[in-house]
């Protein structure tokens, strides 16, 4: 849809065309993972017994159904930095928790798979990544649909998921920070779903695959043992490499859980993946603490890109509702004209490419009409305030103001 509104863009010459519709990182890998991607790739048979790069990958061959030793290894250590507090805290996660995926999304699905079956039902806060509704579908489970509040910030409320519970509800789902409002999650609210998860017997999945791309400090303590408490009980994580790594072709992601999920989820894997693509795994793993510092540049970043446009498109009219991460969600000003007649237009005509959040509610939810996504992540600084400054002309330009 998007990108066919795109391919209808009248002044491409002048004003070249900008597509921020799409969650995909605007710069390539760093240079590191390049080089050892290549090398990996330029050596796909390891001489017997041999498993350095230098000797040979093996990166051709079948490897773990749940993925490699080392690249779960090094997940592990890096959950440890990230939610330890640098290391301070102690986290419990082992290697033995961890399935790596072809894909996040792919995650999701097996995630779901191992705790629910058709005819169940999966809580998805609104507006939802899409995908996540389409999974369900084609599984033959229920989304309820759990509506965010605007004035609590974009945030569910466990007082509103309380009134969807049903004998067939298996799991809620969180996605933090948030696809497609860019919103993080606060802890308290992250625990209150844990806690709620637990009081019903179900599973809390847990997508944090923009986690990389937060304020320090900011993320949840669900891994750390405390009294009376646990993740293991009910906790799935999903996490992608895509975004953080830059190497969305790739497809690697990961699930962490109980090692008594993992079991069920090593079965569901055997079928859909045998094993996840073998290259990133072995030029990555290695690199993983090399590439901290990188992370937060790319953070730092895209913060940055935040800033400019919201400095750009501020006192025009148009609603930046949530932002963060990778996203923003903007509300436009026109009376009497949908979110998805603007963004066609805008792509059409303005050539700039957007997502109607129609695309992220159920198709009877009008309360996110009049809203989309922009993505921030897709261009360089220049190009996204140039996008902002055609988005708030956009009034005249389409004839809706004078």
């Amino acid at each position: 849809m998007a990108s066919q509104w795109g391919s209808e863009y009248k002044d491409p010459g002048s004003k070249p065309l900008i597509n921020l519709s799409q969650g995909v990182p605007g710069e390539q890998p760093h240079p590191s993972l390049i080089e050892r991607l290549s090398r990996v790739v330029l050596s796909p048979v390891a001489p017997k017994g041999d498993t350095t790069v230098s000797g040979g990958s093996d990166s051709a061959a079948y490897g773990n159904i749940c993925g490699d030793v080392a690249m779960r290894k090094g997940l592990v250590e890096e959950m440890k930095y990230v939610y330890g507090g640098n290391e301070q805290l102690h986290i419990d996660v082992q290697v033995e928790d961890v399935a790596l995926t072809a894909g996040c999304n792919a995650a999701f699905m097996a995630a779901v798979m191992a705790v629910a079956e058709r005819g169940d039902e999966v809580i998805l806060p609104v507006p939802w990544y899409f995908n996540n509704e389409m999974t369900l579908r084609i599984l033959g489970i229920e989304p309820l649909a759990l509506p965010v509040s605007i004035e609590a910030g974009f945030l569910p409320t466990v007082e509103h998921a309380e009134q969807l519970i049903t004998p067939r509800t298996k799991a809620i789902v969180l996605v933090t920070p948030n696809n497609p409002s860019g919103i993080t999650y606060p802890a308290s609210t992250i625990r209150e779903f844990a806690n709620f998860a637990i009081k019903h017997k179900i599973a809390l999945i847990i997508d944090e695959t923009y986690r990389d791309f937060v304020v320090p400090g900011s993320l949840h303590d669900l891994f750390t043992p405390k009294e009376n408490w646990s993740w293991r009980s009910n906790v799935i994580h999903l996490f992608s490499f895509s975004k953080s790594y830059r190497v969305p072709g790739h497809r690697l992601g990961a699930l962490v859980a109980d090692k008594s999920v993992i079991n069920e989820v090593e079965k569901i894997l055997d079928c859909m993946q045998i094993c996840p693509a073998r290259p990133l795994q072995l030029a990555l793993a290695p690199l993983l603490p090399s590439l901290r510092d990188d992370l937060a540049e790319q953070s730092a970043k895209l913060s940055k890109r935040q800033e400019i446009f919201h400095d750009t498109l501020k006192g025009s009219g148009w609603e930046i509702g949530a932002s963060g991460a990778y996203f923003a969600i903007i509300k436009h000003p026109f009376k009497g004209v949908s979110g998805v007649e603007v963004c066609k237009r805008l792509a059409s005509e303005c050539g700039v490419v957007l997502l109607p959040l129609a695309n992220f509610a159920p198709s009877n939810d009008l309360a996110w009409d009049d809203w989309m996504r922009v993505s921030v992540a897709n261009v360089g600084e220049e190009v996204l305030r140039e996008a902002a400054v055609r988005i708030r002309g956009s009034g005249k330009a389409l004839g809706y103001e004078e």
